[in-house]
């Protein structure tokens, strides 16, 4: 029984982890338009995620002294960088606001994107920022997932990551449209 447990314990930490690596890994996809609406979510799911993880004791599922020790400095100095970073969203937003008002302002459509002046500076900061935090996330997966003899394949998993993460950084939405509806 406690065996199930802990083995619960740990695919919920990696799923978090995995969860927080995703939400940075989207800061990365800003091409086009820069939404509001979806730096918001972002921020939201990783606050969540983080406070999660914060919240909750994970020692008993740790006993790589590599893994907790990655936890304990997470709980410790981790946290509040991430805490931090997830603050900074707030600048990101004011300056998507602001870059609108002077669209609207020369009479263009208020369709900001990663090329607007104050977003295009808000945004580079964030994600030379968030670079620190995506590979802190990483070598946490990884230190877990070698602690338990690879059960979640994160190597490989985040090689595909990887692989998507370029597609969608080079692909528009008039590209997006010329493409088949794959159906399950």
């Amino acid at each position: 029984m406690f065996l199930s447990i802990q083995s619960g314990y740990r695919t919920i930490f990696y799923s978090q982890l995995l969860l927080g690596f995703l939400q940075v890994l989207l800061l990365f996809l800003f091409v086009e338009i820069v939404s509001d609406n979806l730096i918001q979510s972002i921020c939201n799911n990783a606050n969540t995620i983080a406070d999660s993880i914060q919240g909750t004791d994970y020692t008993i599922i740790c006993k790589s002294n590599k893994a907790n020790q990655f936890l304990t400095q997470f709980k410790s100095d981790k946290y509040l960088a991430l805490k931090s970073i997830l603050t900074n969203f707030a600048f990101l937003r004011i300056a998507i606001w602001e870059d609108g008002k002077v669209l609207l302002s020369q009479g263009k459509q208020n369709l900001v994107t990663s090329e607007c002046v104050n977003t295009n500076k808000a945004l580079n900061k964030i994600v030379s920022q968030s670079t620190t935090i995506l590979t802190y996330l990483d070598q946490i997966i990884l230190q877990l997932d070698d602690a338990l003899g690879n059960r979640y394949n994160w190597r490989e998993k985040k090689q595909s990551l990887n692989i998507y993460q370029n597609y969608y950084i080079v692909q528009q939405l008039d590209d997006f449209l010329k493409e088949d509806v794959v159906v399950f």
